[in-house]
C-alpha cells in the first residue's frame, strides 16, 4: 500500500526536502529529482539525482508516495505537470538508489523478507538488483505457490486483457530467480 506524503513532513531550509519516515529524503526543485540520505537542507546533494520536466517547481508540486518493506523503501513520484510517475527501491541497510519502473504494478515481498520480487525482475536486501528483458507491461500480481520442500517459490503475475502470463521461480536458498517462464492463455 502506497502512503502518501503531506505538508507535516516537509523540511524547510535552503534546499528544502521531504522526509520518508526519517530514513530517506526527497525533492524535486531546482530543476532536479533528489534523493539524500542526510536531512541537510542546506545542501541539494544526495545519493541520487535525475532531471525533471519542469525546473520552477516547489515542494508542494510534486506527487511523493512509499512504502516500507523492511530495509527497502518504496518510492513512486510525479514531479509537477509530468505524465508519469516514477518509482525507486532505496535500500536503507547499504544506503542506494535504484530507478525501477517494473514496481509500477506489483511488488511483492520474498520470503524471510529477503526482497521483493516485480513482473519484470527482483531486487535483494543486499542490493543486487536483477531485470528481466521484456516488451510486456502491466502485469499484476496474481498468485505465489511453495514447493513442498519449502525452498522454492512460483510467482505469477499477468496482463488481464492480453491473457499473458509470466511464471517467476525464486529459490530461498541460492536467493535468486531462475529465467522467468513467459506465456499465454
Amino acid at each position: 500500500d502506497w502512503k502518501r506524503t503531506h505538508r507535516e513532513l516537509h523540511r524547510s531550509g535552503i534546499s528544502p526536502h521531504i522526509s520518508i519516515e526519517d530514513r530517506v529524503f526527497v525533492e524535486c526543485i531546482n530543476g532536479d529529482l533528489t534523493i539524500k540520505v542526510e536531512d541537510n537542507t542546506d545542501a541539494g546533494e544526495g545519493i541520487y539525482s535525475e532531471p525533471v520536466d519542469y525546473r520552477d517547481q516547489t515542494l508542494d508540486d510534486a506527487e511523493i508516495f512509499y512504502a516500507i518493506c523492511g530495509n527497502l523503501i518504496l518510492l513512486k513520484i510525479r514531479p509537477f505537470q509530468e505524465k508519469n510517475f516514477r518509482y525507486f527501491i532505496f535500500n536503507d541497510k547499504i544506503k542506494s538508489v535504484e530507478r525501477v519502473d517494473g514496481i509500477a504494478q506489483a511488488a511483492v515481498l520474498l520470503p524471510e523478507d529477503q526482497g521483493i520480487i516485480f513482473s519484470n525482475g527482483y531486487y535483494l536486501q543486499t542490493g543486487l538488483i536483477k531485470q528481466f528483458e521484456s516488451e510486456r507491461t502491466d502485469m499484476m500480481f496474481e498468485r505465489v505457490m511453495t514447493s513442498s520442500n519449502g525452498e522454492d517459490y512460483l510467482y505469477v503475475f499477468y496482463n488481464r486483457v492480453e491473457g499473458d502470463y509470466v511464471l517467476m521461480s525464486y529459490n530461498l536458498i541460492r536467493q535468486e530467480v531462475a529465467n522467468p517462464i513467459w506465456c499465454h492463455g
